[in-house]
């Protein structure tokens, strides 16, 4: 999922959306932390690639 993603923005923003990304799990086994840094990073991706905050919105629940 996160590299269909990636294939969304240009090569040379790839790393740092996937680094964004990749917050989202550091908070293993505290579901409302994950929870909130998942809105975080949804929020900080709207901004600067929608598409992708869109994508990972929609799979939320996954």
């Amino acid at each position: 999922m996160a590299s269909s993603m990636l294939t969304r923005v240009p090569k040379v923003a790839r790393p740092m959306v996937a680094a964004i990304i990749r917050t989202i799990f550091v908070p293993r086994g505290k579901r409302d932390l994950v929870g909130a840094q998942f809105d975080e990073v949804v929020t900080m991706l709207a901004r600067s690639h929608p598409t992708v905050a869109d994508m990972l919105d929609d799979a939320r629940e996954d």
